[in-house]
C-alpha cells in the first residue's frame, strides 16, 4: 500500500490513528482489500453502517487523499474504520 501521511500537523496518521475494515463483498478490493466501490451492494453496504466510520478516497489534482464522510466529487471509493472519525476535517494525504 501506499504510505500514507497527515498533512497538519499531528503526528498520528491514518493508519496508526484508525484501523480498516476488509471489504467481504471483494476479495481482490484496492488498498490491501478495504477499498469498497461506489455503487451496487458495496455502497449499501456503505449506508448500512455509522457515518462516521465511512471515509472517501478521492484524487484531486493528481493526489489521492482519505477524507472523512461520504463525498461524491472525484470520489475512488469508500473505506470503513472500526472506530469513527473526530473531525469531519480529518484528511490524509496518500503517497
Amino acid at each position: 500500500m501506499n504510505e500514507i501521511r497527515k498533512p497538519d500537523p499531528d503526528p498520528d496518521d491514518f493508519l496508526s490513528a484508525y484501523s480498516t475494515v476488509e471489504n467481504h463483498l471483494n476479495s481482490e478490493a484496492a488498498f490491501e482489500g478495504a477499498l469498497f466501490e461506489t455503487f451496487g451492494a458495496e455502497e449499501q453496504h456503505i449506508l448500512s453502517v455509522p457515518p462516521a466510520c465511512v471515509w472517501t478516497v478521492i484524487e484531486v489534482d493528481g493526489k489521492v487523499w482519505i477524507v472523512a464522510g461520504r463525498h461524491f466529487v472525484n470520489h475512488i471509493g469508500y473505506l470503513l474504520t472500526t472506530i469513527g472519525w473526530q473531525r469531519q476535517s480529518e484528511e490524509y494525504l496518500v503517497e
